[in-house]
């Protein structure tokens, strides 16, 4: 699927004067207004789509840590190290 699949029309109204200020901005880069109004809206709704995964990230950390005890992050590397060999093993023998 192309990424031109992927895209969605939608119908925006905004106030004059932030119509105006887009157009500005557009021009500055060359492109269509509406084209820079879309790229603002992607920026922001990445840039919240980042926040929450990294909510997430932190979520899951601070879960391990408290599952884990008192455990610092080279004792954890390396039980998932090992962790990561017995499944290899487990795999080569087709288990």
């Amino acid at each position: 699927m192309s990424e031109k699949d992927n895209l969605h029309r939608i119908n925006i109204r905004v106030r004059m004067d932030i119509a105006d200020w887009c157009k500005k901005k557009a021009a500055s880069y060359a492109m269509p207004y509406s084209n820079y109004i879309a790229m603002l809206i992607t920026q922001f709704a990445e840039a919240e789509m980042q926040k929450e995964l990294l909510i997430d990230l932190n979520n899951s950390i601070h879960d391990m840590k408290e599952m884990s005890g008192d455990v610092n992050v080279s004792d954890m590397l390396r039980e998932m190290r090992e962790f990561q060999k017995t499944i290899e093993k487990m795999d080569q023998k087709g288990e």
